[in-house]
């Protein structure tokens, strides 16, 4: 099932704990999708044996993008690929984009599932990030959203903030709750390099959350989860029954994708390639007739292995012992050397022939994965 990723690398203001590629000058938009026009017709021929089953407009900030802008990007990828009649349609918006002219563009556009950038219901927490819409914003969006017709909706919410206390965060899921959302993704706040946040801490400024204070949140987001029917299907992520999201499911499963847009990566026939993420590069090339500048990368044997690892813990299947053994024996016995510590210390289980995560796993999963990876 492959899938096809477009980034839009453009945003209204810079949130304080973005670290991804994008710009807040929106000055070469129409540049920009021009070049993006001629990059889906010139990358078309490769892929033309592949059905897509999924398209993903992520960002930056899809919704900045006009109607017209998004139809035409739409109708370049229906003429040239193979899409499916099946197809999950997904749009990155910020709440305070999502005006109800909007919503129905993108419904005419074929987008059947939205995903809606909230982080939090409280304006303190919003404006510390420096979001560019309030909580008011946020529960309109998704009203508005389910109004014109958008049943399949994902959230983005943020736990382990400064000063956000459980209560809160409990506030938040009750929220999501009583909105009906059906699919949520929650992430633990990370201080990345360069970004405003972490000049703040580096300064004084802000203080980062406590570790116990982040792990209570999360516990409290598991035991939401399954009092709600809201089940957790990767670390991060959790859906109602048949809204999990399938685009990232499909790197999960090892499965290809395209990859459009500056920085987007594509994955193909055991090949990684990564644009060059310069969003005046790429658009002075792609004009110019060239496909933009590229990294390509053969996954070697073990790459592929630690690349299994990666992907298939961080879901609630866990990785099946079968997959490993079609690697070499001395790749599988470093797993097996290291399995038994992390099993005593409640980290890992073996279940029906899977090794899983626990939740304490959960938490430590970036410790643990790397732990299991082949360096040699």
């Amino acid at each position: 099932m492959a899938g096809i990723y477009i980034h839009i690398p453009y945003c209204k203001q810079a949130c304080h704990y973005c670290n991804f590629h994008f710009s807040t000058d929106k000055g070469s938009i129409n540049e920009f999708v021009e070049a993006l026009l001629t990059e889906i017709s010139l990358k078309a021929g490769a892929w033309q044996d592949e059905v897509f089953e999924t398209i993903y407009f992520g960002g930056g900030t899809p919704s900045i993008l006009s109607g017209n802008q998004i139809r035409s990007i739409i109708q370049a990828l229906y003429n040239q690929y193979n899409i499916s009649s099946n197809i999950e349609q997904t749009v990155e918006c910020n709440p305070d984009d999502l005006s109800i002219a909007l919503l129905k563009e993108l419904k005419l556009c074929g987008f059947n599932r939205l995903s809606i950038g909230i982080q939090s219901f409280f304006d303190k927490h919003l404006q510390m990030m420096n979001r560019s819409h309030n909580q008011l914003q946020a529960r309109n969006a998704i009203a508005d959203a389910s109004y014109a017709g958008f049943s399949n909706i994902t959230i983005d919410l943020i736990y382990g903030l400064p000063d956000l206390s459980v209560d809160e965060w409990n506030k938040n899921l009750s929220i999501v709750q009583e909105l009906q959302v059906p699919h949520l993704s929650c992430y633990s706040l990370t201080i990345e390099e360069r970004t405003a946040l972490a000049h703040f801490v580096k300064q004084n400024k802000m203080k980062p959350a406590e570790d116990d204070l982040t792990i209570k949140q999360y516990h409290s987001l598991l035991q939401w989860s399954k009092q709600n029917r809201i089940n957790q299907y990767e670390i991060s992520n959790f859906a109602k029954a048949g809204f999990e999201s399938k685009h990232n499911s499909n790197y999960w499963n090892n499965q290809p994708y395209l990859g459009l847009g500056p920085s987007a990566h594509s994955y193909f026939q055991n090949t990684r390639t990564q644009n060059k993420p310069h969003n005046i590069q790429y658009i002075r090339r792609l004009l110019s007739g060239q496909l933009p500048e590229m990294t390509t990368e053969l996954l070697s044997v073990k790459d592929t292995f630690n690349e299994l690892l990666l992907t298939r813990l961080r879901t609630v299947n866990g990785l099946n012992r079968n997959q490993l053994l079609t690697f070499p024996k001395s790749y599988v016995d470093h797993v097996d050397a290291l399995f038994p510590d992390f099993n005593k210390r409640g980290l890992i289980e073996y279940n029906q022939s899977n090794y899983v995560l626990t939740t304490e796993g959960q938490m430590l999963s970036d410790y643990i994965i790397s732990s299991l990876f082949v360096t040699d």
